[in-house]
């Protein structure tokens, strides 16, 4: 994958696995970026250090992700699954939280 930004700014990365990235999300002003790939993993990369790395990976075992969004100035990542459950990721510690929305408690409402 090649990251192009402001003049003088890119970087290519490569998966140790070979699995298509699927969603990427940037961190605002962290020099970081989270990945999706197509095995229903969730990669942090580091670019504030010469070599752009995989600091953490997150693998889903249960359900297949199909999108994640990072609001603005938040600490939690939020990711939806085929089955419509929303878990949340602390983007800090890269910990999946044991808070899930449920598609069934939401729809309750």
């Amino acid at each position: 994958m090649c990251i192009i930004g402001r003049p003088g700014v890119d970087a290519q990365v490569r998966h140790e696995l070979e699995a298509a990235v699927v969603q990427v999300e940037f961190l605002m002003n962290e020099g970081a970026l989270i990945t999706v790939t197509a095995d229903d993993s969730l990669h942090l990369w580091n670019f504030r250090q010469k070599r752009a790395d995989v600091v953490h990976s997150l693998k889903f075992q249960r359900e297949r992700i199909t999108v994640i969004h990072l609001p603005l100035r938040s600490k939690w990542l939020y990711v939806g699954s085929e089955r419509g459950n929303v878990h949340f990721v602390n983007v800090e510690t890269f910990t999946l939280s044991g808070y899930i929305i449920n598609w069934n408690k939401a729809i309750e409402v």
